[in-house]
């Protein structure tokens, strides 16, 4: 999960809060409740939060939201705080998506959402609307924009991971690799260093290759061959 957060203008906040009572706003993640309150800091100080309660109110799995908290501050401005979550890999890897989503229709997941600035008194969150949703097949409702943000989430880690995979690809055919243990742990090295999300997988490679449990070509080609599995599995959730 990502917190934005960003200034706009009271004006500017009335004119996006009024469409949000709409029903484009109101299915097929709902808003069910929205309780305010102070958080404890570990400073001894007390930090305003907002408690969002969401529910999918559709027939239809939902895998990706966003939605947004609007304020209004002492100074004549507003604060707006964006939360956005995308779930769609504990679909790929079959992970543990107990608090994490994909959230089946029935279910709800809720959020602390900061304050961003000091509201004035009795105002509180002025409200909290649903930006858009992605269903499991790839389609998805709201906001352009929020879906576009998702969406471009998404498309950046394939992008990111093919470069991968035809990094990987390059090192497995490089001679070097087959020079001395010491080349290959090199290669692996280098790769591990470049890997983002996916450094993990190489340091397991790496340390297959330096206890000798397989040559490092043949552990890289076992790496490329499950890699583009994932590939193709994450691909079936970009827009469609």
């Amino acid at each position: 999960m990502k917190i934005v957060i960003g200034i706009v203008s009271l004006v500017s906040l009335l004119w996006q809060v009024l469409p949000a009572s709409t029903a484009a706003y109101a299915q097929p993640l709902k808003i069910v409740s929205k309780t305010e309150f102070d958080r404890k800091m570990l400073s001894g100080d007390y930090a305003p939060r907002v408690r969002v309660a969401l529910r999918n109110e559709s027939t239809r799995t939902i895998t990706a939201w966003s939605f947004s908290c609007l304020y209004a501050t002492n100074d004549g401005n507003a604060s707006t705080a964006t939360v956005t979550a995308d779930s769609y890999r504990t679909l790929m890897y079959n992970l543990d998506r107990r608090g994490a989503g994909p959230l089946l229709p029935g279910e709800f997941v809720e959020y602390n959402v900061p304050k961003v600035s000091e509201t004035i008194s009795g105002y509180g969150a002025m409200a909290c609307r649903v930006d858009g949703v992605i269903f499991d097949d790839g389609t998805g409702t709201g906001d352009s924009t929020a879906l576009e943000s998702l969406f471009d989430s998404r498309s950046q880690e394939a992008a990111e991971l093919a470069e991968l995979i035809r990094r990987i690809e390059e090192a497995r055919a490089a001679s070097k690799i087959d020079a001395s243990p010491e080349a290959a742990l090199d290669v692996l090295t280098h790769l591990h260093a470049t890997a983002g999300m996916y450094t993990s997988r190489i340091a397991v490679v790496a340390n297959k290759a330096r206890l000798g449990e397989k040559p490092a070509r043949s552990l890289l080609s076992d790496l490329a061959r499950d890699l583009r599995s994932e590939l193709d599995l994450m691909q079936q959730h970009l827009r469609k």
